[in-house]
């Protein structure tokens, strides 16, 4: 099994699930999309692609991740995976792994990372946390619109 998880802001709590994830048995690669990345328990493949293919500049940077995600699969003969990023970037990894994936991404498990904190009361929400909101639902607006 594979596990990735995706670049962003809480660079740092996402790799650490990660990193744990892989050192307690859950998969046996890690890869990182964003920078075209494989650590690993076991021999990787030879056959992994070096550079990125160039996708158009109005795809949402979470779905070239996962289309790079895809190709490194590929490359290692790998069908299911874990894919690890914060709780509120969950729905941006699902809708674009299935739109990739297709199908496989039934085999894929999604895993927030346990290492960020939620506000608990919607008084404890900044203004700059309902900036970020809002960015979240422009950004899966924009996939959903330019995906058809």
């Amino acid at each position: 099994m594979l596990l990735s998880f995706f670049a962003g802001s809480p660079l740092n709590s996402r790799e650490k699930e990660a990193a744990q994830l892989l050192y307690q048995g859950f998969a046996n690669f890690l890869i990182i999309p964003a920078y075209g990345r494989v650590i690993s328990k076991k021999k990787i493949p030879a056959s992994i692609s070096g550079g990125f293919k160039a996708y158009p500049g109005f795809y949402e940077h979470t779905h070239v991740e996962m289309l790079y995600a895809k190709r490194m699969m590929d490359d290692m003969g790998l069908r299911s995976a874990i894919l690890v990023s914060s709780q509120y970037h969950m729905k941006r990894i699902s809708m674009p792994a299935q739109r990739v994936f297709g199908e496989q991404s039934n085999l894929f498990s999604y895993v927030p990372t346990p290492y960020e904190s939620d506000p608990i009361h919607l008084r404890d929400i900044s203004r700059a946390d309902w900036k970020f909101v809002m960015s979240e639902y422009i950004k899966i607006v924009w996939f959903c619109v330019y995906s058809l």
